[in-house]
């Protein structure tokens, strides 16, 4: 018998968030040894190469995206000739596109020296951008047959190979660090480590799909251009996610120094650790949200009701994480690597809006994904893009890093926020998005609320011993702001159903 949409939900979720705690202790232990190491130069150097390469895998034009919602139906019917011959033509495409990420990536070298901003000479810049533009390549040689086991709503069994291979790469890498303090061969185990996590990942694809060992048939021109059609449209959805994540820290860079970036990652560290954790949540939302809507048998009342549920729970994750990276950064950082690597409390509440601003709207964002509203969305991610690079240019010349940091949010919404959500309710849910728009802003209201309130009780916990503090604070957000929603929200239909999966969470 198969599992049904909701235990396979549950498995996923459940190894996603292990996997991100493992991986959060592990990346937190692996930036302290680097910081005790290397100096914040280096911090700084790896901070702004990531992003560079970052940008430069817009190139992909969101094939992985596209891949999983091809795949939503074939797996459905169970049609593995389908599947094969999907598998083998993004192959293909993944191909194309790790060359050419390689070459923009080479072509680029020339630029560094404008973007990075030193106050003395690094030796060996370039070496060290193409072994971290190599870590990011070699993932494309193998994306292909690891997206199935998302798609599929199995990706509970990569996790375990994932969360090896991290232990591996960090303990490698720090063992190289303090035996040679060498960045490029810290840089050079990383991307050894990758290829070979990638390898095993492949041959477990073969384990669980035995049939992408055989010949398949090409797919028909339709479905071809079907799916160029559906990529040409995501790829301007890359470039305004680009444009918005992944160009901060080279304009901070460029208007506040590279070594500000380096303080700056200290803290996208820990908000990249916990969007991992937020995305492996509505990666598999996603992928259930595409079962159900495969269904004939799913109804527009349906379909609400599980919008609703999926609100509910992205308000109050997204709430708690940004009320707990409030009332923590501080401490955290000064706990880790020194009070000297803080950025000022106004920074901090910026970088806070940031993280609430890029995901309160997920809920939207699964839905439009799943049903493949991707022509609709062309222009608002356009228009964004567009607003986001204007303002963080103009108001970082001015302001520095925070003039960035408030040119994104504000970007997002002056139109993405209220856009998107009318085309989704009126061109799928057939109805007026009025309520949602009075919902989300009275949700911004009670977050703002209890976030002021919590941070201003977590400040009166002042004891000598800073890990004591830092301990109760821990112990104050997990409690109270949780304590506050569940108040709030506990008579909504759609968080008693999400409370009684969360009792009931190994259970079928």
């Amino acid at each position: 018998m198969s599992e049904s949409r909701t235990l396979k939900s549950r498995r996923n979720i459940a190894a996603g968030l292990m996997q991100y705690a493992v991986n959060l202790l592990l990346v937190w232990a692996g930036r302290i040894i680097f910081v005790m190491v290397l100096s914040k130069e280096y911090l700084g150097i790896n901070g702004l190469f990531t992003n560079v390469i970052s940008i430069l895998s817009v190139a992909d034009l969101g094939i992985p995206t596209a891949m999983t919602y091809a795949l939503y139906k074939p797996l459905a019917e169970g049609d593995t000739k389908k599947i094969a011959s999907m598998v083998t033509f993004f192959r293909k495409i993944f191909l194309v596109i790790g060359c050419a990420v390689f070459a923009a990536g080479l072509l680029l070298i020339p630029v560094l020296p404008l973007i990075v901003k030193l106050d003395r000479e690094i030796p060996h810049l370039t070496a060290y951008y193409v072994l971290i533009l190599l870590n990011t390549v070699v993932t494309y040689f193998f994306y292909y047959r690891t997206t199935l086991f998302t798609a599929d709503q199995k990706s509970y069994v990569l996790q375990n190979y994932i969360i090896i291979f991290r232990l591996i790469a960090v303990a490698a890498q720090s063992v190289v660090l303090f035996l040679f303090k060498n960045y490029f061969i810290y840089l050079a185990t990383s991307t050894l480590v990758a290829v070979i996590s990638n390898i095993v990942q492949n041959m477990a694809a073969f384990k669980y799909y035995p049939y992408l060992k055989e010949p398949s048939e090409p797919l028909p021109s339709d479905e071809r251009k079907s799916i160029r059609d559906n990529v040409r449209d995501l790829f301007i959805y890359r470039i305004c996610g680009v444009v918005q994540s992944n160009t901060d820290s080279i304009l901070i860079s460029l208007f506040a120094g590279t070594v500000v970036v380096g303080y700056y990652s200290n803290y996208q560290m820990m908000i990249f650790a916990v969007t991992s954790v937020i995305t492996v949540i509505f990666t598999n939302v996603k992928a259930s949200l595409g079962n159900l809507i495969a269904s004939k048998d799913t109804t527009a009342e349906k379909r609400l009701e599980v919008f609703g549920t999926i609100e509910n729970m992205n308000f109050w994750l997204t709430s708690f994480c940004s009320i707990s990276f409030l009332c923590l950064f501080q401490s955290f950082i000064d706990i880790s690597f020194g009070a000297e690597y803080e950025v000022p409390l106004s920074t901090v509440v910026l970088i806070v809006l940031n993280f609430y601003t890029s995901n309160s709207l997920q809920s939207i964002w699964a839905f439009r994904e799943t049903i493949g509203m991707f022509r609709e969305i062309r222009f608002i991610i356009a228009v964004t893009a567009v607003i986001n690079l204007v303002l963080s240019i103009i108001m970082g010349f001015f302001w520095g890093m925070p003039g960035v940091l408030i040119a994104t949010i504000i970007a997002r919404m002056i139109y993405s926020w209220w856009r998107e959500p009318m085309i989704l309710f009126n061109k799928y849910f057939g109805c007026s998005a009025r309520r949602y728009y009075l919902q989300y802003v009275v949700k911004v209201v009670v977050f703002a609320l209890v976030a002021l309130v919590s941070y201003l009780l977590c400040e009166l916990i002042r004891l000598p011993n800073i890990y004591v503090s830092f301990a109760l604070k821990v112990l104050f957000c997990a409690v109270v702001p949780n304590a506050v929603f569940f108040l709030i929200l506990r008579r909504d239909k759609g968080v008693r159903d999400l409370l009684k999966r969360l009792v009931s969470f190994g259970k079928k």
